[in-house]
Formats: structure tokens, sequence, C-alpha cells
């Protein structure tokens, strides 16, 4: 994980507890090296957005005798570590969100350890561990069926159609 690029350094000289932050984040890299960090526009729920450190890799899980790597991506507000950080999925095109009970139709993840987080005992690499054994009980992904349609694709292709007397035609 490289903390030193010029991006990185100009978002985080904006966290609060940048120093802590800095120690939180080479504490991951060595529990988890294949999360990769990155700078990012993170827009919330009332349309204000934040330049943020978002944290980006793939969660190996076992599920019924098989290794999955589920994608993620976690954003790191400019309180961290004091706050717990949004988890997403990052599904590929060809796999489908499952909702449950830690997952909504979105992505967003919600478990224990986001609602209860208390840093210094709560960490991102113990939010990983949760996640594994979360996964590895309820997949929050699947492989999308060969027939089915992205919905934002079948959107679009019926925003395109025109009905001129009676007669469909796709534009």
């Amino acid at each position: 994980m490289d903390l030193k690029s010029e991006k990185i350094q100009r978002v985080l000289s904006k966290y609060k507890f940048h120093d802590v932050a800095i120690e939180e984040l080479e504490k991951i890299n060595r529990v988890y090296p294949g999360m990769v960090a990155s700078t990012g526009t993170y827009t919330f729920t009332d349309s204000t957005q934040k330049d943020l450190l978002k944290l980006i890799g793939n969660l190996p899980v076992k599920y019924e005798g098989r290794s999955y790597n589920f994608p993620i991506q976690l954003w790191l507000l400019d309180s961290f570590p004091f706050t717990p950080p949004i988890c997403l999925l990052r599904p590929t095109p060809n796999m489908v969100i499952r909702e449950g009970k830690h997952v909504d139709a979105r992505g967003r993840l919600f478990l224990p350890g986001l609602h209860n987080w208390d840093y210094p005992k709560s960490s991102v690499a113990g939010l990983l561990n949760e996640m594994t054994a979360k996964f590895e009980e309820e997949p929050p992904l699947s492989t999308r069926a060969a027939g089915d349609k992205d919905p934002h694709e079948l959107l679009a292709f019926v925003s395109n159609l025109q009905i001129n007397d009676g007669v469909i035609r796709h534009h």
C-alpha cells in the first residue's frame, strides 16, 4: 500500500487524526497486503461530497468448500479511525448483489462491528475478519445467470424504444 503518493498525502493531510490514521493504514497493509489505498470523491446521501481515502481489494472467502474473492471498497471518513468506514461491495458485471441481513440492494454492508465501532478496540483488520465470517455464512454476491440482464441495461433499452402507429422501433 503506497501511502506516500501525492494524492494520498494531500487527502490524508485533511484527516483530523492524521498520524493515527497512518498507523492504522500501515497495520491494515501488514495484515491485508492486497488492500490498495487510493483517493476518491464520496457522495453522501444528502448529496454533499468529500474527498476521502478508500481501500479497495478482494476478500477471500470459503463457501461450501470453494474459494471466492469478494470485491469490496471501504471509504475512510476524515475522522478515521475514530469513526467506522463506509463498507461497500464492488460487484463485477457478472455478479449480482444478494440482499440480506448484512447487505442492502446497493451493496452497502451493515455489520455489528460497524454499528459498535469503538476505536482503539475496533479496527479495519477486525472488520475484514468479521466480513469474512459473515460472507462464509451468507455470501453477499452470486454469479449472474447467463440469461439475466443488468437492470440498467434493460432500462436503457426501454428508454430508447419509440412507439409510432403501433409499431415499436429501437434506436
